[in-house]
């Protein structure tokens, strides 16, 4: 069964102009002296601990958070995302040509999205990035070993479909409230990182469009029992994710190394942070359906993949 024709040609038209008119972004000039996020998006800043932070460390703190959310966004880019659209890619070929389309502008998008991101954190921290594509974060094997088992597996597609929907939605929406912090705020942020995130929201809203196509498809055709598995699957997903378990830790870790002065407080930040039960960040975000109205929209329809 074909996917909406209208949606899909109006994404394939508005990927491809994009495509022609797109520069190469200059990360060259990032200014050292300004954060990269409003405070409420990182996590120490939701903790009594934060005051323990001078202004200078609170910068430093904030820019290295900064960075770790573009390693979020390029693990899952080049993980998650990648296999489930290659392989939905593959099996429209001749079904449905115009969604195969479509699917791989999404595949060409996330790479430059992965690209852009990497050299703007290797410019801003080289010597984290050196020889690397990660500073902040790592995969779980054990994690990552099932879900792209599970990807390969069709009855349990609709689980990462839904994952890469909420997530790229999710990016939007942290794209969006950048841009939107700037314009009420004009200096208040570091311009080549909201740069970054404005070059960053033009491709990501064409592709919840077409996450939420998809979606839609795949969930009515599916039988109630595959729904069921996917939807426990996915709430039990998005609890580990929204958990800040492991590269929110690292920033501070990294801090730490960078300021030894710290590292008596340590312990209690860390602490601090692993209390919160939830990445508030993360959770603001996620559970605003103005913020997510896509992701809202089908949890109404489909409450089972409700994760609050």
């Amino acid at each position: 069964m074909n996917a909406d024709a209208d949606v899909l040609s109006k994404i394939k038209h508005a990927s491809e102009q994009d495509r022609q008119c797109r520069v190469v972004p200059d990360f060259s000039d990032i200014d050292p002296g300004l954060p990269f996020v409003p405070e409420v998006f990182t996590q120490l800043y939701h903790t009594s601990a934060y005051d323990l932070l001078n202004p200078e460390q609170k910068l430093r703190y904030n820019q290295l958070f900064g960075l770790r959310s573009n390693e979020l966004f390029m693990v899952f880019e080049k993980g998650v995302t990648r296999q489930v659209i290659h392989q939905l890619k593959n099996a429209r070929q001749e079904s449905d040509p115009l969604l195969a389309d479509c699917l791989e502008g999404m595949l060409v998008e996330e790479s430059r999205h992965h690209a852009m991101f990497l050299d703007f954190n290797r410019r801003f921290l080289p010597e984290g990035y050196s020889n690397k594509g990660r500073c902040f974060t790592r995969d779980s094997r054990l994690e990552m070993g099932v879900l792209l088992t599970r990807a390969k597996r069709p009855g349990l597609q609709p689980l990462l479909l839904w994952a890469v929907l909420v997530l790229e939605e999710f990016s939007t929406a942290y794209s969006r409230k950048l841009v939107s912090a700037e314009t009420k705020l004009p200096g208040s942020l570091e311009p080549s990182y909201r740069r970054l995130h404005a070059l960053h929201l033009q491709d990501e809203q064409r592709h919840v469009q077409l996450d939420s196509v998809l979606i839609r498809e795949l969930m009515k055709n599916g039988n109630p029992l595959q729904r069921g598995m996917n939807a426990q699957l996915f709430r039990f997903f998005f609890r580990q994710v929204l958990n800040p378990r492991h590269s929110g830790p690292r920033v501070i870790r990294y801090l730490v190394m960078e300021y030894p002065e710290l590292n008596r407080h340590l312990a209690d930040m860390l602490r601090a942070v692993r209390k919160l039960g939830m990445d508030p960040g993360l959770q603001n975000i996620m559970n605003d359906s103005g913020q997510m109205p896509v992701t809202h929209a089908l949890l109404a329809e489909y409450p089972g993949f409700r994760w609050y």
